[in-house]
This record gives structure tokens, sequence and C-alpha cells, in this order.
């Protein structure tokens, strides 16, 4: 199967270039085939089924002007849940319960401007009533906030730029468990909004979910997209090249800084 990864370098003359990160897309559903199917390096094992049993509403209304986007109505039950990502699943493994760090990044759209409510969640693995995990949800004054729910109270949040707006934002979420104070990142459309420290508690207990809660709460009028996940937390540069450069898939090179890095991926 493929891998896709960053890659980040002081210089290169070829693709490939020198490495100094390397980060695997463990996680990856992007709707195109108007299935829940993960084409990310962990495979089938993690697919996605919707928490109701049905089969999707797809939507051609996407980030970047093709395939699908998986559009979720805010009705009961309508959010999608990430198999063997929760503890008691027969095939659990642990790809999503990593402590050290990972990165969550995401296209989202509201169909309806300023729609949705406080704590109405788009992604999150974890319990507020637990203390445990995490969660990106809304806010009433229509931010993004990814949120910590050990009762530590820390969470950190985008700008305030609107992003319930009915345009495509690229919403990212970094963990880094080693960094502390600065642990806890959150970019909005490829730019660094605010950082926060905090330690998040074991979150195994719980599925990945997508569309709301993974008892089937909280969900919203949402068109989510091209929906990845990292298993080590992505620098700034990374993020940055989630972004897609329309004219290469190559590299840009920073002279004044010395730094060289892919803007898009490489399939190895």
């Amino acid at each position: 199967m493929s891998k896709k990864v960053i890659l980040t370098g002081a210089f290169a003359f070829v693709l490939i270039g020198s490495m100094t990160a390397q980060a695997e897309l463990v996680g990856e559903w992007n709707f195109d085939a108007q299935s829940f199917a993960n084409s990310g390096t962990a495979g089938s094992v993690h697919d996605g089924a919707l928490l109701s049993g049905g089969t999707g509403n797809f939507s051609t209304d996407t980030h970047n002007g093709s395939g699908y986007s998986l559009q979720f109505t805010g009705a009961d039950d309508d959010v999608l849940l990430i198999d063997n990502s929760k503890n008691t699943d027969a095939g659990y493994l642990s790809t999503f319960d990593n402590s050290t760090g990972f990165t969550i990044s995401m296209w989202m759209k509201t169909e309806v401007a300023d729609s949705w409510v406080r704590w109405e969640e788009f992604g999150g693995k974890g319990n507020e009533g637990a203390k445990s995990g995490w969660s990106l949800r809304s806010e009433t004054d229509e931010r993004v906030w990814f949120t910590d729910y050990d009762g530590g109270g820390n969470k950190a949040y985008n700008s305030s730029v609107n992003v319930f707006d009915t345009s495509w934002h690229l919403v990212t979420a970094v963990y880094d468990g080693t960094e502390g104070d600065t642990s806890m990142r959150v970019y909005l459309d490829g730019e660094l909004s605010r950082t926060v420290g905090n330690d998040l508690a074991d979150a195994s207990a719980y599925s990945l979910v997508f569309g709301g809660r993974d008892d089937g709460s909280r969900s919203g009028d949402i068109l989510l997209d091209d929906i990845e996940y990292y298993d080590t937390a992505l620098n700034a540069s990374e993020v940055a090249a989630l972004i897609p450069e329309p004219a290469t898939l190559g590299l840009v090179v920073a002279f004044g800084g010395g730094l060289l890095f892919v803007r898009r991926f490489m399939q190895i």
C-alpha cells in the first residue's frame, strides 16, 4: 500500500531531498469513492461506519471542486465512527491513542451561516464526563476549539475569523506531548492561531469520531472533506504544506532561511 509522508530539509535538488522529519499518514478518509474507506497506511482496519448504520449523504460540494465530501445533517446518530479505534472493539489497534503526538486535519464547511451552536463537535476521541481525550468543536463565538477533556480548562482556539461562514476552511489540530506549555496547537487555513499547554488523558476507551460524539450527540449541519490523521505532531511548515499548491506539487525554497520543504505530498 502507499505511504504518504511530509518531508522537510535544508537543501535538495530532486523531489526526495534531504529529510529532517517524516510523518506517516495512518488515517485518510476522503469520501471520493462515496464510502468511508481509510486510504491511509493503516488500511481497512480503520474504515468507518455511521452510528445509524446508514450509507451516508455524499455531496459534490468539495474544497477542491472534485470528488465528494461527507454531509452531516445534525440528526442523532448521524456521526462517523472509525472501526477498531476503541479498546473494546474486537480488532482494536492503538493507532489513534498516541500519547506522544498526533495531527488531525480536515476541510470543513457549514451549509448555513452561523448555524452551529456551543459544543457541537465535528471531530474527537474521548469523553467529557470521564475527563479523557480531546475534541474539535464549535463555540457561540463562531470559533473552532481544540479542547482537552481532562478538566484542566485549557483550550486552544482559532483566531477571530468566523469559520461558520459557508466557505471551506482547513482546520488542523496538533498535539505534541513533549512540548509542555505549547503542546496543543490549532491552525486555520494553514496558519497558526494559538497554542496552549496540557496533557491529554487516555482516550482508548472511546472511538475516533467525526460529525459529533461517539454516542450520536452533539452533531451539526456540516460538510467534511479530506480528513487526515498523522501519527506525529507536524510543525508549522508541514501544516502549511497541507494547503494544495495548484501550480506545483514539488518544492518551494525559502532562500533567506535556507529552508526547503515539500509543499504537497509524495507517495512512496
